[in-house]
């Protein structure tokens, strides 16, 4: 039976890719704009020339990631990252540069040849290429027993009962796990080491220390990182059983860290970034039933509270984020936890929804219809204010004065922290029509509860305060301190930014007798841009990136970011010259004044006499300068 769930798969290794022209990748770049790639991923807003946001690949509280549209570069001044736009794809969803050409090339929509699309991206790392090899595998393995055998018929019929489409789960490439052992099975058959096997997470082990499926009678869910790989899986228990779990996560592993993943954001960043917002779910099916109604814009943690490093993630494509967890009182109260996590946050805009008839998204769908579903989310979100009022509100008995005050006193401790003026006025009368209490009465309470203002008319705490004092997003990596260079340095970055924008200085530079950069660095870089020169007819620095290591990628979007005065004249290019020159016969000295001292203590009188001399004319020679 096995032989033939084999066959049936059509589930193979990966293979190189066939090697994408030169002439097709410059093609696929000259089509792209750098900022609409960036932008799905990072939030980007414009400041002067360029765009700034926050950092994907570190944590930031203030902006320090750039974008160059003209330039068609990439760089942050805090972590040093820096690229063209295949780069950025390479970086952000651990590809290499042919999987990232192809993924930008499917971005804009740009035809490329089958022949360079045989498969999917592969990650630099090669036990990481392992370990993604083999999820992308298990995960077609489970989703042709769901779609295709007997085997499936139960959970695909299941799916089905639960409203869920055909299209929906190629979508979501949902998949079923039999019980058979046919994972194990099927990697045996693969020959996969016994290291990766265990690294992967995908099988557990018995007491024989013998491999066997991790996931038994279980509908499949894949989770995909941010660039729609499969990671990790999530099963869910297609038959109650009171000794296993409802849902069964795949354990954390190398790709694998639940705190730094968030479901469906591969699909729905885009569209978080059309709608200038990001639904918060509490299940997968929900969000899953919310994007086939038409709600793409939804995502849902992994089992627990949003964490900082998610919480990050959404920070970086929208400001408003708003909370729809399921309507009955479980899920009212996970809704009223997350609502005290997040708004300390001083970015972000939060909204609830609370479904009608205590129902989650998914009942709400089957039950009321996708367009009544898409009703409710464009038109009943609250702001977390008045969630948090109606939340504090709950089963209060407003007949007893004791409840009726302590209430009071609840909803007054928060509008003193969390409301503008003119929210608190608002509020103000509202509690002054439930309560049956004097609006003056109850201003004049929430006034003696405030602290004092401050010199310059801000409050010691609430939303004013932490707009001046914004409060960090969990523990921040902290900002790389600004490099200092030193003069030759200073000289030798300059005189390489203005060969990059200037042909004829490159053959200035050349012409000059024993011209060479002191940093190897530098050098390196001159030299690979005359070779780019020579060889290619697009002279542009972005496409001159592609050409280099990941380290000299990362210096020259640095060089091209920097804010360097034009080269208006010849004698800007001959002072740096004379920078460097001096700065060598600096070094020359240096290295003479060392031999000079070698020589004396072995008594090697030639040797003494010739760095006598050498020193001599170095001496001059600077005195000179």
């Amino acid at each position: 039976m096995y032989a033939a769930f084999s066959c049936l798969t059509g589930i193979k290794g990966r293979d190189e890719l066939a090697r994408i022209p030169e002439s097709v990748i410059e093609d696929i770049r000259g089509q792209i704009n750098i900022v609409d790639v960036i932008s799905q991923y990072v939030q980007l807003k414009k400041s002067g020339k360029n765009l700034f946001g926050l950092c994907p690949f570190h944590e930031e509280t203030a902006p320090s990631f750039t974008v160059s549209e003209d330039k068609q570069i990439f760089h942050c001044f805090s972590c040093g990252r820096g690229g063209n736009v295949f780069k950025f794809i390479m970086d952000i969803d651990s590809v290499t540069f042919p999987e990232a050409v192809i993924k930008v090339a499917k971005f804009g929509n740009i035809p490329i040849d089958a022949q360079y699309l045989q498969q999917d991206s592969t990650p630099v790392n090669e036990a990481d290429r392992k370990l993604r090899d083999l999820y992308q595998q298990a995960q077609q393995l489970y989703h042709h027993v769901l779609v295709n055998t007997q085997l499936g018929q139960p959970a695909l019929q299941y799916l089905h009962q639960r409203g869920m489409t055909d299209e929906t789960i190629d979508q979501f490439s949902v998949g079923f796990a039999p019980n058979n052992n046919l994972l194990t099975l099927f990697f045996k058959d693969k020959q996969v080491d016994a290291e990766t096997l265990a690294a992967s997470g995908l099988l557990a082990t018995n007491r024989e220390n013998q491999f066997l499926d991790r996931f038994v009678e279980r509908v499949m869910f894949p989770i995909k990182d941010q660039g729609g790989q499969v990671i990790a899986f999530s099963g869910r228990a297609l038959h109650k059983d009171p000794n296993q779990p409802k849902y069964l996560n795949s354990p954390e592993t190398a790709l694998f860290n639940k705190r730094k993943v968030l479901f469906n954001y591969d699909l729905a960043k885009a569209e978080i970034r059309q709608e200038k917002t990001v639904l918060l779910f509490e299940g997968f099916m929900d969000v899953i039933s919310a994007f086939q109604a038409g709600v793409k814009n939804g995502v849902a943690s992994m089992g627990t509270s949003l964490t900082d490093e998610q919480l990050y993630m959404l920070q970086r494509t929208t400001n408003h984020l708003v909370i729809c967890y399921d309507g009955d009182t479980p899920g009212v109260k996970a809704a009223n936890r997350a609502v005290d996590m997040l708004m300390p946050q001083k970015n972000l805009d939060i909204g609830v929804i609370v479904l009608p008839d205590s129902q989650d998204p998914d009942e709400y769908i089957k039950t009321k219809g996708a367009p009544a579903f898409v009703n409710v989310i464009r038109n009943s979100e609250q702001s977390a204010l008045r969630f948090k009022l109606a939340y504090l509100k709950r089963d209060v008995n407003l007949s007893n004065d004791k409840f009726k005050f302590d209430y009071l006193s609840q909803a007054l401790d928060l509008l003193k922290d969390q409301a503008t003026p003119a929210e608190q006025s608002l509020y103000i009368q509202e509690l002054a029509n439930d309560l049956g209490i004097e609006a003056s009465a109850i201003k004049t309470q929430l006034d003696e509860l405030r602290p004092k203002h401050s010199g310059n008319g801000l409050t010691a705490k609430g939303k004013f305060q932490r707009q001046v004092e914004p409060q960090p997003v969990g523990t921040l990596q902290k900002p790389s301190a600004p490099v200092k260079y030193s003069q030759l340095e200073q000289a030798e970055r300059l005189l390489l930014y203005y060969a990059l924008h200037d042909e004829s200085l490159c053959r200035q530079l050349i012409s000059e007798p024993n011209f060479k950069f002191e940093h190897d660095t530098y050098q390196t870089i001159f030299e690979l841009w005359l070779t780019f020169l020579t060889n290619h007819d697009n002279h542009l620095v972005s496409a001159f990136i592609d050409q280099l290591p990941p380290d000299m990628q990362n210096v020259v979007a640095d060089l091209e970011m920097s804010a360097f005065p034009d080269a208006s004249n010849n004698l800007v290019i001959t002072d740096l010259l004379q920078v460097m020159a001096h700065q060598d016969a600096k070094k020359q000295l240096s290295d003479a004044q060392a031999a000079l001292k070698i020589a004396n203590e072995t008594g090697n009188v030639d040797e003494q006499l010739h760095w006598t001399n050498e020193i001599i004319k170095l001496s001059r020679d600077l005195k000179g300068a």
